[in-house]
C-alpha cells in the first residue's frame, strides 16, 4: 500500500480530468485539446464531441468539492489561494522526484540508479471555481523549487493560482459569487 500517495503516478492532464470532474456535479467529460484541424484540402474539420459519462454521484462531488473549499478556508493548507468575493476549491501537493544517484556495487563497480532525491520535490496546487458557470480547472506545478537541496520556494503554487486567476476572471469578465469582506482600516 501507498499511504500517502507515493508511488502512483498521474499526469496534470489526468489530475485535472479528475478535479473537472468534481466540479462538473461527477459528469467526467473526456479531455480534448483540439477544437478542430485542416485537412489538406484546407477544410475545417470538428474534433469529434468529447464524450460525457457520469462517474460520480453528484451528492459525493458536492461532499468533495465542501472538503476541496476548506482547503482555501482561513486556517486551511492553502488560505493563499483564496481569491477575494469568490469561494475557491482545490488541493495543494508534494511529490518526490528520483534522480539518478552513482553508487558501487558488490563488485566494486559503479552503477547509475534512479533514487528519490533528498530536497527534490514537485510542488503543486490544483484548483477550481465551484459557483462558477465556467468550470476553469487550473493546475500549477513548479518542478524542483530548491535552493541548495532543500524545499525553499521563492513562490508557493497556490500563491500562483490566486494571482493568475484574479487575471483571468477579470478578462473572462466572472462576477463574484460571495461579498467581499471589509478591509480593517487602521
Amino acid at each position: 500500500t501507498h499511504p500517502i500517495g507515493q508511488g502512483y503516478s498521474v499526469n496534470t492532464v489526468q489530475m485535472a480530468s479528475i478535479f473537472a470532474t468534481i466540479a462538473n456535479d461527477g459528469v467526467r467529460i473526456t479531455p480534448h485539446i483540439l477544437k478542430s484541424t485542416t485537412d489538406r484540402s484546407g477544410k475545417v474539420v470538428p474534433a469529434p464531441a468529447p464524450q460525457r459519462a457520469q462517474v460520480v454521484e453528484p451528492h459525493i462531488a458536492a461532499q468533495l468539492r465542501g472538503m476541496l473549499e476548506g482547503v482555501t478556508n482561513e486556517g486551511g493548507t492553502a488560505e493563499t489561494a483564496a481569491i477575494p468575493g469568490y469561494r475557491v476549491a482545490g488541493k495543494t501537493g508534494t511529490a518526490q522526484i528520483a534522480g539518478p544517484v552513482e553508487r558501487k556495487d558488490a563488485d566494486g563497480e559503479t552503477v547509475t540508479r534512479w533514487e528519490y532525491i533528498d530536497g527534490w520535490v514537485d510542488s503543486s496546487y490544483i484548483g477550481f471555481l465551484p459557483n462558477s458557470e465556467r468550470k476553469l480547472v487550473t493546475l500549477i506545478l513548479l518542478h524542483r523549487p530548491s535552493v541548495w537541496g532543500r524545499y525553499q520556494m521563492a513562490e508557493r503554487p497556490e500563491t500562483v493560482y490566486s494571482r493568475l486567476m484574479a487575471q483571468v476572471l477579470q478578462y473572462l469578465a466572472i462576477p463574484p459569487d460571495r461579498p467581499l469582506e471589509p478591509v480593517a482600516q487602521p
